[in-house]
């Protein structure tokens, strides 16, 4: 009796166990900004996500995930995109793209 109650215990566990990391959360990119390439609409916590923006001469992007600013991945970008990468938390996502202009002065006058 004790052992079919601990491997009812234990499959509930397991069971309890792999429904927790079934579920997804969902991502959504603010004002359908364009983005270089396609995210699934949903992932899984601790997936690894990445977001490939076009490169823009005199301008760089600011990325926002649930408010919170995320680095740029230098090591990936270069002249033609720029990456952003982040961990997927366990909760629905909310990615905010910024342009970022930048002013060059005029040399100056001789």
């Amino acid at each position: 009796m004790k052992k079919l109650l601990a491997l009812t215990l234990a499959a509930m566990l397991v069971l309890c166990i792999t429904a927790c990391d079934l579920h997804k959360y969902n991502v959504e990119i603010a004002n359908d900004y364009p983005i270089a390439n396609t995210l699934k609409a949903s992932y899984k916590s601790g997936e690894e996500i990445t977001v490939k923006l076009e490169t823009i001469t005199e301008h760089y992007y600011v990325l926002l995930v649930n408010g919170v600013r995320q680095e740029q991945d230098r090591a990936a970008s270069d002249m033609m995109f720029t990456y952003f990468t982040f961990i997927m938390p366990a909760e629905d996502v909310l990615i905010e793209i910024e342009d970022r202009w930048v002013d060059i002065p005029e040399a100056p006058q001789q």
